[in-house]
């Protein structure tokens, strides 16, 4: 009874007064000690007091230990008995699985003389964490069998596997439900982004606990939905720490960084998750001294909290914090080193990156890729080539980094080579052969990549206009164009390029017509870059007087590149205009030399060499209201 109660004292007492022991004392009072936790007394008891072990006493020093993650410990005394009975073996196999050995796990399991409840739903549980599923469903149709903490487990293997369709129908195959039922239905839905579906179950579920409210908090946090965590977690009865660290993760994901804080500082309590959370937010916003001063108020950090700092530094060109804060980490992983060699790679020390590659303890795909990337972004095309043939498992983004080198290479041939070798692309890769194509100057064979892509995003579209604007093709960009905003695909840099094919072939009508519909129809503000389209598209028509009020009217400050654009467009009749932006030119930057050979130019330049404007009238002028 004390033993129970949680007073090993006092049951220590009674033991010692009982006069005559018995095996059923020593056994109790063994009991008392590890049901209570005290392991060490427990040790002690059996291996110097007990005068013989039972079953009973190994038993519940093997089920403590197991209990405790101490596996090795649970393995010697399940050596030393006897006879294993099926409590024993159901004992070590469940401990086996909660510390994630799967393969002890199925040996254990196949040497059981029988298979009983416990046994099979470990197995299941044991499968679904390596992620083999089909072993969990042959385990679970095997059972002679089931009990509701079967069903749960096979459920739970459905539901860690993102099948929603499986598990809904599994669900409801189900003869009862009990809360663990509800909230790994609830966890599957939110785990896939079903947050409508999620919230009708958490809507229907007969009753909520603590792990209900922080699965449905979880699921609006992981993907982006902040108002919804936000109302929530206002909601909720009660509250434990992994409810705050799931709304602070969310508020960190929208990046809103007061609210991050305060909520930092509202917490009851924290742990080094909490830290995390706010130091990968100061890092992402390149706030370097907060990000300093929290990390030195962490009492002990982790290789997380360590390799979200540095990645951190990583984005510096400077090497050397990184290389000093990466010598100091107490401990370092995989992610600890592909950091310090993407952060060579990016600063453009090859060597040195090659050296940190040679020297890793292990290595894998990111290592590998980050590598390969840093030989083509230096231009070392055959070293990135003999790496990348190394390379042990390929995935999609090795590929894609060799085609991108290719393609920036103008080795257009490999490119295509590598490209047809692909055992798999993406829009990426797509995009990049398409780009090689214009690049080489194979307008048609780009038009057929573009027409034969399974999917496109904003940068195919942006691609195949680029490619017709730079090469002339001025009414094959203007067609793309209109399909682009038949999809609601158009964006302001498609109205850049768009533009810039309008000046090509000086096409001003039409390069006014976009410039207003961009504003009027697609309610896209003009950027500077919209308004140098439409001083050259001005000044390349004759119109340089117009050109230059809309230099004086665009609601930016010109720069150089406005100036001489329009300096450009000036001729022997346009010498006013021409010194007026040449002098401009030459007080915002007296070192662009181009503007003296513009500005000769257009004094030299005969009448009969530039367009001559129409008559002037109100339609050769931009007005947007």
């Amino acid at each position: 009874m004390y033993g129970k109660c949680g007073s090993l004292k006092h049951a220590r007492q009674v033991f010692d007064n009982i006069c005559v022991k018995d095996s059923f004392s020593w056994d109790f009072m063994l009991i008392a000690y590890t049901r209570n936790g005290d392991i060490a007394n427990a040790k002690k008891f059996i291996d110097q007091e007990m005068p013989y072990r039972t079953k009973v006493s190994s038993t519940a020093m093997l089920d403590r230990y197991a209990q405790m993650g101490e596996i090795h410990h649970a393995k010697l005394i399940f050596d030393t008995m006897p006879e294993p009975d099926m409590i024993s073996y159901s004992t070590m196999l469940v401990g086996y699985v909660q510390a994630g050995y799967f393969k002890q796990s199925r040996e254990m399991f196949q040497e059981m003389p029988l298979w009983n409840l416990i046994a099979c739903t470990a197995m299941v549980t044991a499968y679904t964490q390596c992620g083999h599923l089909a072993g969990s469903v042959q385990v679970f149709e095997n059972m002679p069998e089931w009990d509701l903490v079967a069903w749960n487990a096979m459920l739970g293997a459905y539901s860690s596997h993102s099948l929603i369709v499986d598990a809904k129908k599994f669900f409801s195959l189900m003869g009862e439900h009990d809360l663990v039922s509800w909230n790994t239905m609830l966890a599957a839905y939110s785990r896939t982004g079903n947050l409508e579906d999620a919230k009708l179950t958490f809507d229907k579920m007969p009753e909520h606990n603590l792990v209900t409210w922080n699965t449905m908090l979880t699921g609006y946090a992981h993907h982006g939905h902040i108002e919804q965590a936000r109302n929530l977690f206002r909601e909720m009865p009660a509250r434990d720490l992994m409810s705050w660290n799931a709304f602070l993760a969310s508020c960190c994901k929208a990046e809103r960084l007061k609210e991050v804080e305060l909520l930092f500082r509202e917490m009851p309590e924290r742990d080094l998750v909490s830290y995390n959370i706010l130091l990968t937010l100061y890092c992402r916003s390149k706030n370097y001294g907060a990000a300093k001063e929290l990390f030195s108020q962490i009492a002990v950090v982790n290789v997380i909290s360590c390799n979200v700092f540095l990645a951190y530094l990583a984005q510096d060109p400077d090497v050397e914090p990184i290389r000093d804060f990466f010598a100091k980490m107490p401990q370092k992983d995989l992610v600890s080193w592909t950091a310090l060699l993407a952060a060579y790679a990016q600063s453009g020390h090859v060597d040195f990156a090659r050296y940190i590659f040679d020297t890793m303890p292990e290595r894998d795909t990111t290592s590998w890729n980050a590598m390969v990337a840093s030989y083509t972004r230096g231009g070392h095309l055959e070293a990135a080539r003999a790496l990348f043939l190394e390379t042990p498992l390929k995935d999609l983004i090795t590929w894609n980094t060799i085609l991108s080198a290719y393609a920036q290479a103008g080795h257009v041939t490999e490119a295509m080579r590598t490209f047809n070798e692909m055992p798999e692309r993406d829009v990426v890769s797509w995009n990049t052969i398409m780009s090689a194509y214009f690049q080489s100057g194979r307008v048609l064979l780009a038009r057929r990549t573009f027409d034969a892509m399974p999917s496109k995003d904003s940068i195919s579209w942006s691609t195949m206009l680029a490619g017709y604007s730079h090469a002339g093709h001025a009414k094959d960009a203007q067609d793309l164009f209109m399909g682009m905003s038949a999809l609601d695909a158009a964006s302001d840099v498609c109205f850049v390029l768009l533009l810039i094919s309008c000046c090509h072939d000086g096409e001003l009508e039409t390069g006014k017509s976009c410039f207003i519909s961009m504003v009027m129809d697609f309610g896209i503000r003009p950027t500077k870059q919209h308004y140098c389209c439409m001083v050259r598209l001005f000044g390349r028509a004759g119109y340089v007087k117009e050109a230059e009020e809309l230099v004086a009217a665009m609601p930016y400050v010109p720069d150089v590149v406005e100036w001489a654009s329009l300096l450009s467009t000036c001729n022997s009749n346009d010498q006013h205009v021409g010194s007026t932006a040449a002098m401009r030119v030459m007080e915002i930057d007296s070192s662009v030399a181009i503007t003296y050979v513009l500005l000769a130019n257009a004094c030299a330049a005969p009448l009969s060499q530039r367009v001559q404007p129409k008559q002037e009238n109100d339609s050769s002028r931009l007005t947007v209201t």
